[in-house]
Protein backbone atom coordinates (compact mmCIF):
# COMPACT_ATOMS: atom_id res chain seq x y z
CA UNK A 1 0.00 0.00 0.00
CA UNK A 2 1.62 3.39 -1.22
CA UNK A 3 2.55 6.07 1.83
CA UNK A 4 0.88 9.12 1.25
CA UNK A 5 1.87 12.28 2.61
CA UNK A 6 0.08 15.52 3.42
CA UNK A 7 0.54 19.11 2.54
CA UNK A 8 -2.14 21.73 4.35
CA UNK A 9 -2.36 25.25 2.29
CA UNK A 10 -4.84 27.40 3.49
CA UNK A 11 -5.56 30.48 1.24
CA UNK A 12 -6.53 34.34 1.89
CA UNK A 13 -10.29 34.92 0.90
CA UNK A 14 -13.01 37.61 1.45
CA UNK A 15 -15.40 37.72 3.88
CA UNK A 16 -18.10 35.51 3.22
CA UNK A 17 -15.95 31.82 2.46
CA UNK A 18 -13.19 29.80 3.08
CA UNK A 19 -10.91 27.89 1.40
CA UNK A 20 -8.96 24.76 2.87
CA UNK A 21 -6.79 22.35 0.80
CA UNK A 22 -4.78 19.28 1.20
CA UNK A 23 -2.47 17.96 -1.31
CA UNK A 24 -1.05 14.11 -0.81
CA UNK A 25 1.09 12.32 -3.29
CA UNK A 26 -2.16 10.54 -4.54
CA UNK A 27 -4.95 13.52 -4.56
CA UNK A 28 -5.44 17.12 -3.74
CA UNK A 29 -8.21 17.86 -1.59
CA UNK A 30 -10.40 21.50 -1.77
CA UNK A 31 -12.85 22.39 0.78
CA UNK A 32 -15.38 25.48 0.45
CA UNK A 33 -17.11 26.44 3.01
CA UNK A 34 -19.61 29.28 2.10
CA UNK A 35 -21.21 31.15 5.21
CA UNK A 36 -23.11 33.87 3.86
CA UNK A 37 -24.86 36.12 1.28
CA UNK A 38 -21.47 37.84 0.65
CA UNK A 39 -19.74 33.90 -0.19
CA UNK A 40 -22.99 33.20 -2.72
CA UNK A 41 -22.37 36.54 -4.32
CA UNK A 42 -18.42 35.29 -4.65
CA UNK A 43 -18.54 31.91 -5.61
CA UNK A 44 -22.07 31.86 -7.29
CA UNK A 45 -23.14 28.69 -4.97
CA UNK A 46 -25.54 28.32 -1.83
CA UNK A 47 -24.27 28.38 1.43
CA UNK A 48 -22.76 25.31 2.68
CA UNK A 49 -20.09 23.32 2.33
CA UNK A 50 -18.25 21.78 -0.81
CA UNK A 51 -15.53 18.98 -1.05
CA UNK A 52 -13.23 18.28 -4.02
CA UNK A 53 -11.23 15.17 -4.29
CA UNK A 54 -9.04 15.91 -7.22
CA UNK A 55 -7.34 12.39 -8.20
CA UNK A 56 -6.12 10.25 -11.62
CA UNK A 57 -7.12 7.18 -10.13
CA UNK A 58 -10.26 6.61 -10.85
CA UNK A 59 -9.69 5.60 -14.20
CA UNK A 60 -6.80 3.14 -13.38
CA UNK A 61 -6.42 2.72 -10.08
CA UNK A 62 -4.96 -0.40 -8.12
CA UNK A 63 -5.91 -1.56 -5.22
CA UNK A 64 -3.66 -0.05 -2.35
CA UNK A 65 -4.10 3.32 -4.11
CA UNK A 66 -7.96 2.86 -4.18
CA UNK A 67 -7.97 2.07 -0.27
CA UNK A 68 -5.91 4.89 0.17
CA UNK A 69 -8.25 7.51 -1.75
CA UNK A 70 -11.04 5.97 0.00
CA UNK A 71 -10.24 6.80 3.32
CA UNK A 72 -9.25 10.09 2.40
CA UNK A 73 -12.80 10.58 1.21
CA UNK A 74 -14.16 8.80 4.36
CA UNK A 75 -12.58 11.43 6.43
CA UNK A 76 -14.48 13.97 4.82
CA UNK A 77 -17.66 12.30 5.14
CA UNK A 78 -17.44 11.78 8.81
CA UNK A 79 -15.82 15.39 8.92
CA UNK A 80 -19.15 16.66 7.01
CA UNK A 81 -21.93 14.67 8.18
CA UNK A 82 -21.62 15.36 12.24
CA UNK A 83 -23.68 12.65 13.62
CA UNK A 84 -23.91 10.28 16.57
CA UNK A 85 -22.89 6.72 16.57
CA UNK A 86 -26.39 5.37 16.51
CA UNK A 87 -27.86 7.64 14.29
CA UNK A 88 -29.79 5.85 11.36
CA UNK A 89 -28.47 6.50 7.40
CA UNK A 90 -30.31 6.16 4.19
CA UNK A 91 -27.70 5.40 1.40
CA UNK A 92 -29.48 6.45 -1.81
CA UNK A 93 -28.54 5.55 -5.60
CA UNK A 94 -29.38 7.98 -8.08
CA UNK A 95 -29.36 6.56 -11.55
CA UNK A 96 -30.01 4.25 -14.26
CA UNK A 97 -28.09 1.26 -14.20
CA UNK A 98 -28.64 0.47 -17.48
CA UNK A 99 -26.46 3.62 -18.92
CA UNK A 100 -23.31 2.71 -17.65
CA UNK A 101 -22.03 6.25 -17.64
CA UNK A 102 -25.46 6.91 -15.25
CA UNK A 103 -24.81 3.57 -13.19
CA UNK A 104 -22.59 4.98 -10.16
CA UNK A 105 -24.79 5.69 -7.60
CA UNK A 106 -26.69 2.32 -8.33
CA UNK A 107 -23.35 0.11 -8.14
CA UNK A 108 -22.20 2.27 -5.20
CA UNK A 109 -25.48 1.53 -3.01
CA UNK A 110 -25.02 -2.13 -4.34
CA UNK A 111 -21.80 -2.30 -2.11
CA UNK A 112 -23.15 -0.48 0.87
CA UNK A 113 -23.48 -2.81 3.99
CA UNK A 114 -27.14 -2.61 5.09
CA UNK A 115 -27.96 -3.15 8.85
CA UNK A 116 -31.43 -1.86 9.25
CA UNK A 117 -33.23 -5.01 9.23
CA UNK A 118 -30.72 -7.20 11.62
CA UNK A 119 -29.74 -4.77 14.30
CA UNK A 120 -32.37 -5.64 17.14
CA UNK A 121 -31.01 -8.99 16.69
CA UNK A 122 -27.11 -8.48 16.73
CA UNK A 123 -27.39 -5.75 19.31
CA UNK A 124 -29.61 -7.89 21.38
CA UNK A 125 -26.87 -11.37 20.84
CA UNK A 126 -24.04 -9.30 20.54
CA UNK A 127 -24.40 -6.75 22.98
CA UNK A 128 -23.26 -4.64 20.24
CA UNK A 129 -24.00 -1.01 19.20
CA UNK A 130 -24.86 -1.46 15.48
CA UNK A 131 -25.62 1.29 13.46
CA UNK A 132 -29.10 1.01 11.40
CA UNK A 133 -28.23 1.77 7.51
CA UNK A 134 -30.58 0.99 4.79
CA UNK A 135 -29.87 1.82 0.91
CA UNK A 136 -32.18 2.25 -1.69
CA UNK A 137 -31.55 2.50 -5.73
CA UNK A 138 -34.54 4.25 -6.79
CA UNK A 139 -34.26 3.70 -10.86
CA UNK A 140 -35.26 6.75 -13.22
CA UNK A 141 -38.59 8.28 -14.00
CA UNK A 142 -37.97 6.54 -17.52
CA UNK A 143 -38.40 2.75 -16.23
CA UNK A 144 -40.09 3.45 -13.17
CA UNK A 145 -43.05 6.62 -14.49
CA UNK A 146 -41.92 7.59 -10.53
CA UNK A 147 -40.37 10.93 -9.93
CA UNK A 148 -37.32 10.07 -8.06
CA UNK A 149 -37.24 12.50 -5.45
CA UNK A 150 -40.99 11.77 -4.62
CA UNK A 151 -39.46 8.16 -3.60
CA UNK A 152 -36.66 9.14 -1.99
CA UNK A 153 -39.08 11.44 0.74
CA UNK A 154 -41.61 9.15 0.58
CA UNK A 155 -39.01 6.39 1.87
CA UNK A 156 -37.45 9.03 4.09
CA UNK A 157 -40.57 10.12 5.79
CA UNK A 158 -41.11 6.01 6.47
CA UNK A 159 -37.64 4.77 7.52
CA UNK A 160 -37.12 8.50 9.48
CA UNK A 161 -33.61 8.43 8.60
CA UNK A 162 -31.29 11.06 10.80
CA UNK A 163 -29.23 11.32 7.47
CA UNK A 164 -29.33 10.83 3.55
CA UNK A 165 -26.71 9.97 1.65
CA UNK A 166 -27.07 10.66 -1.99
CA UNK A 167 -24.83 9.24 -4.94
CA UNK A 168 -25.22 10.21 -8.24
CA UNK A 169 -23.32 10.62 -11.57
CA UNK A 170 -22.49 14.40 -13.00
CA UNK A 171 -22.12 16.29 -16.29
CA UNK A 172 -19.01 18.35 -16.19
CA UNK A 173 -19.03 21.81 -17.25
CA UNK A 174 -15.17 21.62 -17.74
CA UNK A 175 -13.09 18.81 -19.83
CA UNK A 176 -10.89 18.15 -17.69
CA UNK A 177 -13.22 17.05 -14.58
CA UNK A 178 -14.56 14.49 -16.27
CA UNK A 179 -13.55 11.10 -14.31
CA UNK A 180 -11.38 13.33 -12.05
CA UNK A 181 -12.83 14.47 -8.93
CA UNK A 182 -15.03 13.32 -6.60
CA UNK A 183 -17.46 16.08 -5.27
CA UNK A 184 -19.27 16.39 -1.81
CA UNK A 185 -21.54 18.73 -0.44
CA UNK A 186 -24.33 19.61 2.21
CA UNK A 187 -26.96 21.30 0.16
CA UNK A 188 -27.92 18.46 -2.09
CA UNK A 189 -28.39 17.67 -5.16
CA UNK A 190 -31.05 17.65 -8.11
CA UNK A 191 -31.47 14.58 -10.44
CA UNK A 192 -30.48 15.27 -14.11
CA UNK A 193 -29.91 18.91 -13.53
CA UNK A 194 -26.74 18.50 -15.84
CA UNK A 195 -28.95 16.99 -18.68
CA UNK A 196 -32.11 18.47 -18.28
CA UNK A 197 -31.53 21.86 -16.27
CA UNK A 198 -32.69 22.40 -12.64
CA UNK A 199 -35.85 24.43 -13.20
CA UNK A 200 -37.32 20.87 -14.50
CA UNK A 201 -36.50 19.49 -11.17
CA UNK A 202 -37.16 18.87 -7.79
CA UNK A 203 -33.33 19.02 -5.60
CA UNK A 204 -33.07 16.70 -2.94
CA UNK A 205 -31.57 18.57 -0.15
CA UNK A 206 -31.94 19.21 3.98
CA UNK A 207 -35.08 21.39 3.55
CA UNK A 208 -37.14 19.52 1.01
CA UNK A 209 -36.48 15.73 2.74
CA UNK A 210 -36.71 17.71 6.85
CA UNK A 211 -33.02 16.35 7.46
CA UNK A 212 -29.04 16.68 6.50
CA UNK A 213 -28.11 15.89 2.98
CA UNK A 214 -25.20 14.54 1.83
CA UNK A 215 -24.44 13.99 -1.93
CA UNK A 216 -21.70 12.76 -3.34
CA UNK A 217 -21.05 12.76 -6.86
CA UNK A 218 -18.70 12.16 -10.01
CA UNK A 219 -18.85 14.14 -13.14
CA UNK A 220 -19.18 11.02 -16.13
CA UNK A 221 -20.40 13.02 -18.98
CA UNK A 222 -19.83 16.20 -20.38
CA UNK A 223 -22.04 18.74 -22.81
CA UNK A 224 -20.16 18.46 -26.41
CA UNK A 225 -20.85 22.63 -26.67
CA UNK A 226 -18.74 22.68 -23.37
CA UNK A 227 -15.70 20.79 -24.99
CA UNK A 228 -15.61 23.36 -28.22
CA UNK A 229 -15.64 26.28 -25.73
CA UNK A 230 -12.86 24.59 -23.93
CA UNK A 231 -10.97 23.88 -27.01
CA UNK A 232 -11.13 27.94 -28.02
CA UNK A 233 -10.28 28.76 -24.59
CA UNK A 234 -6.75 27.20 -24.63
CA UNK A 235 -6.35 28.39 -28.58
CA UNK A 236 -6.75 31.89 -28.66
CA UNK A 237 -4.58 32.92 -26.02
CA UNK A 238 -1.95 31.90 -28.58
CA UNK A 239 -3.11 34.48 -31.18
CA UNK A 240 -2.10 37.99 -30.64
CA UNK A 241 -4.89 38.89 -32.79
CA UNK A 242 -7.75 37.84 -30.50
CA UNK A 243 -6.11 39.30 -27.34
CA UNK A 244 -6.66 42.97 -26.16
CA UNK A 245 -6.45 45.16 -23.88
CA UNK A 246 -8.61 46.30 -21.10
CA UNK A 247 -9.40 49.86 -19.52
CA UNK A 248 -7.92 48.56 -16.31
CA UNK A 249 -4.78 47.42 -17.85
CA UNK A 250 -5.39 43.68 -18.23
CA UNK A 251 -4.70 41.55 -20.73
CA UNK A 252 -8.13 39.23 -22.25
CA UNK A 253 -8.33 37.06 -24.32
CA UNK A 254 -11.18 36.94 -26.76
CA UNK A 255 -13.42 36.70 -24.38
CA UNK A 256 -16.28 38.66 -26.28
CA UNK A 257 -15.71 35.87 -29.41
CA UNK A 258 -15.57 33.04 -26.51
CA UNK A 259 -19.14 34.02 -25.70
CA UNK A 260 -20.16 34.12 -29.59
CA UNK A 261 -19.01 31.02 -29.97
CA UNK A 262 -20.58 29.73 -26.38
CA UNK A 263 -23.70 31.23 -27.51
CA UNK A 264 -23.39 29.34 -31.14
CA UNK A 265 -22.65 26.42 -29.58
CA UNK A 266 -25.62 26.23 -27.10
CA UNK A 267 -28.17 26.87 -30.65
CA UNK A 268 -26.49 24.44 -32.62
CA UNK A 269 -27.06 21.55 -29.89
CA UNK A 270 -30.19 22.75 -28.62
CA UNK A 271 -32.35 19.93 -30.26
CA UNK A 272 -30.13 16.77 -29.67
CA UNK A 273 -27.74 18.43 -26.75
CA UNK A 274 -25.44 15.41 -27.48
CA UNK A 275 -23.08 14.46 -24.31
CA UNK A 276 -19.71 12.81 -23.98
CA UNK A 277 -18.33 10.30 -21.94
CA UNK A 278 -14.73 8.79 -21.85
CA UNK A 279 -14.28 5.57 -23.34
CA UNK A 280 -12.84 4.17 -20.09
CA UNK A 281 -15.86 4.35 -18.72
CA UNK A 282 -16.36 0.92 -17.86
CA UNK A 283 -13.51 1.13 -15.40
CA UNK A 284 -13.98 4.44 -13.63
CA UNK A 285 -17.47 3.52 -12.81
CA UNK A 286 -15.91 0.44 -11.24
CA UNK A 287 -13.56 1.96 -9.58
CA UNK A 288 -15.36 5.08 -8.58
CA UNK A 289 -18.27 3.08 -7.00
CA UNK A 290 -15.65 0.59 -4.91
CA UNK A 291 -13.92 4.06 -3.48
CA UNK A 292 -17.49 5.61 -2.89
CA UNK A 293 -18.84 2.53 -1.23
CA UNK A 294 -15.67 1.56 0.67
CA UNK A 295 -15.53 4.97 2.27
CA UNK A 296 -18.92 5.31 3.41
CA UNK A 297 -18.78 1.93 4.86
CA UNK A 298 -15.61 3.17 6.61
CA UNK A 299 -17.30 6.61 7.61
CA UNK A 300 -20.73 4.62 8.80
CA UNK A 301 -18.81 1.56 10.78
CA UNK A 302 -15.24 1.83 11.15
CA UNK A 303 -12.11 0.87 9.60
CA UNK A 304 -12.41 -3.01 10.57
CA UNK A 305 -15.52 -2.94 7.89
CA UNK A 306 -13.40 -2.17 4.90
CA UNK A 307 -13.43 -6.31 3.87
CA UNK A 308 -16.75 -6.33 3.38
CA UNK A 309 -16.24 -4.03 0.62
CA UNK A 310 -13.36 -6.25 -0.20
CA UNK A 311 -15.32 -9.08 -0.96
CA UNK A 312 -17.21 -7.10 -3.71
CA UNK A 313 -14.20 -5.53 -5.64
Amino acid sequence: MSKITYEFKTCNTPDGFSIDSIETNLCKCTWVEIQNGNGEAAMGKSVGNYITIETSILENGQRGNLDEIAKTVSEYLVKIMNISDDDSVLVVGVGNRSVLADSLGVRTVDKICVTRHVIDETNGELGTNLRPVSAIAPGVMGVTGLNTAEIIKSITDEVNPSLVIVIDALAARKSHRICTTIQISDTGLTPSSGIVGKNKKQTINAEYLGRPVISIGIPTVINAANIVTDVLGLLLPQHDSFTSQGADGNTSFGGELIENIRHYTDELFSESSPFVTPKEIDATIHYSAYIISTAINIALFGNEWMQLTHNSY
